[in-house]
């Protein structure tokens, strides 16, 4: 095949092979704020990965079904900023998940409702206020980031002298044990001015709890922040999370009404989940490897069958090579009378096979 033939094929190549990295990646990564599957600084999939190593399984949930496939005393699960309430049969599952032994730890973002409605699904006492807590003497940067200093002793606390928080609420405890609480010049900006003024209380807030339901623990935390890639340097956040991801064997991250969890990721899930999808899948796998195995031609065996694209234009081709081949051994004759039949038919059967190859290859 010449070059210019070349040029052409090898454009369309490469255009096909960049749409399918592209379709790949847009498959497996997501630009939503604290996705698991997001690697920018407001992504979580530095927590994912944690999590994944240190239990060695995917983490991400996408199902509630995951808290009835866990076992629960040995499982931590947390739902990080969800957007939308479970339902009443999601709620049942996650507070049986945590009645039977599970650590559920829930972080709220902006607007608290669906966390609050979910902790209240639990049993839990702790709700998040919903406004922003801002610290004017204890902080990173400005005083919306407040650095807390305020740690009580617990498993989850080991090793953490302080943590950085972006943009957080506070925690109504409700009778949950303060777990990490803000400097006592902390005030929530009820007017959302970044100022304080006379009618906001400046004090302590709480900013982490824990509380018993059941044989379990629920963990809320006013700033899911945390987890973010870009928070991961600052203070003892890090250890923090390897406190999460280490507290149980398992761990189970909860998006489910939250982030939005990549197709491809989604379809795996589906596919781990159900045998016979995967035994599908395999059958398919090991026909297509069979058929380019021991197949190659088979595309043009069924052309030649009449049963291809060009079945219109095989006979026409067979009856001018048959044409050809006449004309050849003819002409043959007149320019080599001294040759003999043999002769003129096996070099008429060499110059028509030529002919015919070259017709091939410009797809005549």
């Amino acid at each position: 095949m010449n070059r210019e033939a070349l040029l052409p094929r090898a454009a369309l190549a490469a255009f096909f092979v960049v749409l399918l990295v592209a379709t790949a990646a847009g498959a497996t990564t997501s630009p939503t704020t604290y996705s698991a599957y997001n690697s920018d600084w407001d992504g979580t999939s530095a927590l994912r990965e944690r999590a994944e190593t240190a239990t060695g399984a995917e983490p991400v949930a996408v199902s509630t079904r995951a808290y009835d496939r866990a076992d629960a005393p040995s499982t931590l699960a947390v739902v990080v900023a969800p957007s939308s309430s479970y339902t009443t049969a999601e709620l049942a599952t996650v507070r049986s998940f945590v009645e039977g032994g599970g650590v559920l730890v829930v972080a709220a973002d902006v607007d608290p409702t669906a966390a609050n409605d979910l902790l209240a699904g639990v049993g839990a006492g702790a709700r998040l206020d919903g406004r922003p807590l801002r610290d004017e003497r204890s902080f990173f940067r400005t005083a919306a980031l407040p650095v807390v200093r305020d740690v009580r002793d617990d498993p989850l606390t080991r090793g953490v002298d302080e943590l950085t928080l972006n943009h957080p609420t506070a925690v109504e405890p409700n009778g949950a044990q303060v777990l990490v609480a803000t400097s006592g010049f902390a005030y929530l900006d009820d007017e959302r001015n970044a100022l304080l003024d006379l009618e906001e209380d400046m004090r302590s807030y709480p900013v982490a709890t824990t509380e018993r339901i059941g044989d379990g623990q629920v963990v809320t935390l006013a700033d899911p922040s945390l987890f973010l890639n870009g928070m991961a340097d600052r203070s003892d956040n890090a250890q923090f999370l390897d406190n999460l991801v280490t507290a149980r064997e398992t761990t189970i991250l909860d998006f489910t009404h939250g982030a939005t969890v990549p197709p491809f990721v989604v379809a795996l899930g589906i596919v781990q989940r159900t045998p016979l999808l995967q035994a599908l899948l395999v059958g398919a796998a090991v026909v297509a490897v069979s058929v380019w195995a021991f197949a190659p031609d088979l595309g043009a065996r069924l052309r030649g069958r009449g049963l291809g694209s060009t079945r219109g234009r095989r006979p026409h081709r067979r009856s001018t090579v048959g044409a050809d081949a006449a004309s050849l051994r003819a002409s043959l004759r007149r320019a080599h009378p001294d040759w003999d039949d043999a002769s003129v038919e096996r070099v008429a059967a060499v110059v028509a096979q030529r002919l015919t190859d070259a017709r091939r290859d410009r797809g005549d």
